[in-house]
């Protein structure tokens, strides 16, 4: 399968993760969130570490923290070199490793709210963002929803919806009827799909994510962007970085 010239087209490609991953590596990546869960939750559990009381979004747990150490010998850390080369041909630069997570997106009953609602990602303009599915996401899991052609280059991209300042995070926002002016709601890319699933897109398109109402959403992110971006990396400064 093709992913370059896709995620060039619509700004996000879906498929399998095989297509890009070495033999065994989705096996390790699913072994190691396992492992890093049942830990950390055990920890907390125990009082032996707190909830992090600074995290903005109350549905996302993110397992390795808010600024993971980076380890080079980690399967995140792997994974990054296998997807590296597409994201550097994307951005049509050196990709820079921004970082790497485990994510879980919990289940709620509020309204959508920060990266919930439409937004676009505003430290570079072009990121590659991919996301590989380590629980089978289906309607009422949370998953990532992109409108195609937003991202720079697009069909769209001069194209800009009504936008409101969310109170909450400060953050510019896009109702769903504001993006349906500039992509018809039945050409947004909802990515479903089951357990092993990778998802690429330039996160400086518009998109939005993560309001699970029925069931958790585990995923492990990596972010790339250029020596342009206006933010730097969020791993921690005490770890060697990539």
């Amino acid at each position: 399968m093709e992913w370059l010239g896709p995620l060039r087209q619509d700004g996000i490609m879906i498929g399998p993760s095989a297509d890009l991953f070495q033999p065994n590596q989705l096996e390790a990546a699913q072994a190691e969130a396992t492992r890093v869960r049942g830990d950390r939750f055990a920890r907390l559990q125990a009082g032996l570490e707190s909830r992090d009381r600074r995290q903005a979004k109350g549905f996302l747990r993110q397992w390795l923290g808010r600024h993971p150490l980076y380890d080079g010998q980690s399967v995140w850390a792997d994974v990054a070199r296998r997807l590296t080369p597409l994201a550097t041909a994307y951005l049509e630069a050196p990709a820079l490793l921004r970082f790497y997570n485990l994510w879980e997106v919990l289940p709620t009953t509020q309204p959508p709210c920060r990266s919930q609602l439409w937004h676009r990602d505003m430290e570079d303009t072009r990121i590659v963002k991919a996301f590989l599915y380590l629980s089978d996401v289906v309607p009422g899991a949370g998953p990532f929803i992109y409108a195609p052609g937003t991202q720079r280059g697009g069909a769209v991209a001069d194209r800009v919806p009504d936008t409101f300042i969310e109170r909450t995070s400060g953050w510019i926002r896009a109702s769903d009827a504001a993006m349906a002016t500039i992509v018809p709601p039945v050409e947004w890319r909802g990515a479903y799909g089951p357990k092993g699933t990778l998802v690429v897109a330039d996160t400086a398109g518009w998109h939005k994510g993560g309001y699970a109402t029925s069931t958790s959403r585990l995923t492990a992110t990596w972010e790339w962007t250029t020596a342009q971006a206006i933010e730097g990396s969020r791993f921690h400064a005490l770890g060697g970085q990539p």
